[in-house]
Order: structure tokens, then C-alpha cells, then sequence
């Protein structure tokens, strides 16, 4: 049995599945709480009602509003790291100092490049899986429209297009990660304000991409005021996939004669052989932490994969903080 402890208890953490309306698990607790390896006997915030609702749902006795006192005092095997990102680093840094097996974090991994490399070289010379939550990843059915885009079962790529709200580090993280799983690292980019911006500290951005493959693509940032979406249409020679209603649904079209007129070929809508299933994505991560623990493999979403997705996402800001600059992607 795993000793799981959980720092910061807000949403993602614990409470995501008390909405009604949301069918599966998206939280740490949650997933853990249904995999018969894991225990979560602690856990850490600094808002003392929050960790009295933790203890009182998830039947957990050992509460801190200091996160060091419980790396002290439990021995943890994994913990989950669920806080703002700007204290994601010392967190990390800190529980490196115990016998910690895993850890699993939330994204962003950091708010700096310099902070990533050092908690990604951190964990690999203590030999502590860090994984990082952009959890379609762990998606059987994002992992198959991966296979689909490698197997070239809708030919070569054209172009691919992704809408998003709520801040290039936010929600836009989650997009820039698929882009990097699907078809590798970006060479360069510009970027501009998508709207009249309310939050520097993450704006969203209007992302042109151009990636080594020789890909081209578009982040487009619409204001979450008036409504949500998270979808990314990805086009090929051959056929196209659209992941809609923020990666709930797939649609497929093929590539076909025309049956309006002679001589051309037209994209007509099929089923696919897999549909995703996002609410069981979280379990199937800590399956998969609890794998790499007992194997040695690597996480499918690791912290070097979060590393090249916090690239790409500072690399956009710091071109709009240059009227639109052109950057080049540097390792």
C-alpha cells in the first residue's frame, strides 16, 4: 500500500467531482481513493476550512496547514502537488528531501524555465517519478488518435487548430502539451492578444506555430466571459479528427469522392473505433505513476514533457511582450 499525501486542497484536488453534472473522476483524491494500492493519510492547506472538509470527506486524520510539518511527520511514498503554480517549485524541492517515490503536479509544473530544469534534474538524480496533470494524456482515446496521426491513417498533417479560453497558462497548457504529443517539439513562433487582455500574469494569446516537422498551427484565445471551449481540428491529406466539447467528443471525416460533382473529393463523416474517456483518465494516471515506481519507466506525461510545453508557453509570451517577435524555440 502506497501512502499518498496531498498538498493544497482546493478543486483538482478534492471537490471537481461534487459536481453532479460531472461523470467520472478528475481529482488526485478521487483516483487514488478507487485504486486498490494507494492511501491517502495526509493532507496539507493553508486554509483551515479546506482541510477540515479534506479530512471530514476522504476520512483522513492527519491535517497540516504547514506542508513541511507533513513531510516531517508522515512517511509518504507519493504526494500530489495542487497548489497556484508559483509555489509548486518549493513544494517539490521540498518533499525531494524525504523518501518520496512520486510526485504527481499540477500544471504548469512552474511559472520558470530555470525552476523546471532544476525540479526535473532534482527528481532524476533522487529517482522520483514526476508527473505532471495534463491528464488526456492518460486518455485511451487521445493515446489512439495519436496512433491514428503516427500510423498517417489521415495522411500527412496540413494544419491543426486549437480554441481555448482562460490563459495560455491554464487551459492553453493543456493544448500546447496534445500539440507536443501529437506531433513533436516547435521550432518557432509568434504571438499576439487575443482580446483586450484582463490578466497579464496569464494572458490568452493568439499563437501562429511552425513546428520542426515542417507543421503549421494556430492557438486561437477567445474570451471565457462568454462562454468555455477547448477543441483542436487537426487536418490531414487524408481525413480529419476534430476533439470537441473540451475533449469529450471525437469527430472523424475521410476523404471521398464527391457526390455533388465529378472530380472532386470531399470530407464525409464516420465513426471512429474509440471515443474518449476523460473521467477515467486520473485513475489510469496513478495507475500508471504506481507503474513507473515499480519499473522504472517514465510517466506518459513526465516533467520532461512538461519542461518542453512550459518552452513553447513562455516562449508565446515573451513574443507578444515584443509586439508579435518572431521566437525561436532554444533547448
Amino acid at each position: 500500500m502506497y501512502k499518498v499525501g496531498i498538498v493544497g486542497l482546493g478543486r483538482v484536488a478534492s471537490t471537481y467531482d461534487d459536481d453532479p453534472l460531472v461523470k467520472g473522476v478528475y481529482t488526485h483524491t478521487g483516483a487514488y481513493s478507487i485504486n486498490p494500492e494507494t492511501k491517502i493519510v495526509a493532507g496539507a492547506d493553508i486554509d483551515r476550512e479546506k482541510l477540515d472538509a479534506f479530512g471530514k470527506k476522504w476520512n483522513v486524520a492527519s491535517l497540516y496547514l504547514d506542508y513541511n510539518e507533513m513531510f516531517k511527520n508522515e512517511e509518504l511514498d507519493i504526494i500530489s502537488v495542487c497548489t497556484g503554480v508559483d509555489i509548486h517549485y518549493d513544494i517539490v524541492k521540498e518533499a525531494a528531501k524525504y523518501d518520496i517515490k512520486a510526485i504527481y503536479c499540477e500544471k504548469p509544473m512552474t511559472d520558470t524555465l530555470e525552476k523546471a530544469d532544476e525540479i526535473v534534474d532534482l527528481c532524476r538524480k533522487k529517482n522520483i517519478v514526476l508527473a505532471v496533470n495534463h491528464f488526456r494524456r492518460w486518455d485511451y482515446g487521445f493515446q489512439s488518435i495519436k496512433k491514428y496521426i503516427d500510423e498517417k491513417k489521415i495522411g500527412n498533417i496540413q494544419k491543426v487548430k486549437v480554441y481555448y479560453t482562460k490563459g495560455i497558462l491554464n487551459n492553453g497548457s493543456h493544448a500546447v502539451d496534445l500539440l507536443n504529443y501529437f506531433f513533436g517539439k516547435v521550432e518557432y513562433l509568434w504571438s499576439y492578444y487575443s482580446y483586450k487582455e484582463k490578466n497579464l500574469d496569464d494572458p490568452t494569446l493568439d499563437v501562429y506555430l511552425k513546428f520542426k516537422n515542417g507543421l503549421s498551427g494556430i492557438l486561437m484565445g477567445l474570451d471565457a466571459d462568454y462562454f468555455s471551449i477547448f477543441e483542436i481540428d487537426i487536418l490531414g491529406t487524408k481525413g480529419r479528427i476534430s476533439i470537441k466539447d473540451g475533449g469529450n467528443r471525437f469527430e472523424y471525416y475521410k476523404v471521398q469522392e464527391s457526390d455533388k460533382f465529378l472530380g472532386y473529393k470531399e470530407l464525409f463523416k464516420e465513426e471512429l473505433p474509440f471515443t474518449p474517456q476523460l473521467g477515467s483518465a486520473m485513475p489510469q494516471a496513478v495507475s500508471d505513476i504506481l507503474e513507473c515506481i515499480k519499473t522504472g519507466k517514465k510517466p506518459l506525461c513526465s516533467g520532461e514533457d512538461a519542461r518542453n510545453s512550459l518552452l513553447v508557453i513562455l516562449s508565446a509570451i515573451k513574443s507578444v511582450n515584443n509586439q508579435g517577435k518572431k521566437i525561436f524555440i532554444s533547448e
